[in-house]
C-alpha cells in the first residue's frame, strides 16, 4: 500500500484492511471482489490482485507462513527484488538488500556515479555497493532508511 502512496494516505485503508483480513489465512479465503473492494482509492488494482495470488499461493504451498528464502519470496506474484529485499530484512532480520529508485539516486550522488541508474549495469553496481553497507544487525532499519 504504501508503494507510491503517503503514510497519512493508507493509514486508514490500512486499518480497514486489518480488520477485513486480519490474517493470511483469511486474507487468503477472501474473493477477488472483497481484496479489490478494501483496495479501492489506492489505485494500482495490479498491486491488490497479485498480492492476493501471492498469500493463496502462500497458504497453499507454504502453510500460511511467507518463506524465509529469496528465491521462494521471489516467486510469488508481484514480488521482484527491492519487494524480495524488504520482506527478507524486515520481516526476518536477513542481510539483503532492498534497492528503490530512491535507493538509487541516493548511493549514485554519493558514490559520484553518473551513468544511467535505470540501466541494468548500474543497478547491479549499486546494489552491490547496497549490500556492502548493509549492517549484519538490523538490515531490515538500514533498508527502510530509519537507522540512527
Amino acid at each position: 500500500m504504501l508503494q507510491q502512496t503517503k503514510v497519512e494516505t493508507v493509514r486508514p485503508y490500512y486499518d480497514s484492511w486489518m480488520d477485513h483480513f486480519p490474517t493470511i489465512p483469511a486474507l487468503a479465503a477472501a474473493s477477488q471482489d472483497e481484496v479489490l473492494r478494501q483496495w479501492q482509492g489506492l489505485g494500482y488494482y495490479s498491486r491488490a490482485r497479485n498480492l492476493h495470488e501471492a498469500v493463496q499461493e502462500v497458504q497453499v504451498k507454504y502453510g500460511g507462513h511467507v518463506p524465509e528464502n529469496k528465491k521462494d519470496v521471489q516467486s510469488l506474484k508481484g514480488v521482484g527484488d527491492y519487494t524480495a529485499g524488504a520482506i527478507l530484512s524486515l520481516a526476518y532480520g536477513q542481510k539483503e538488500a532492498a534497492v528503490d529508485g530512491n535507493v538509487l539516486r541516493i548511493f549514485a550522488r554519493l558514490y559520484d556515479i553518473e551513468e544511467n541508474i535505470l540501466s541494468t549495469p548500474v543497478k547491479k553496481k549499486i546494489t552491490a555497493l547496497v549490500e556492502e553497507e548493509l549492517p549484519d544487525e538490523a538490515p531490515g532499519t538500514f533498508n527502510e532508511a530509519s537507522w540512527t
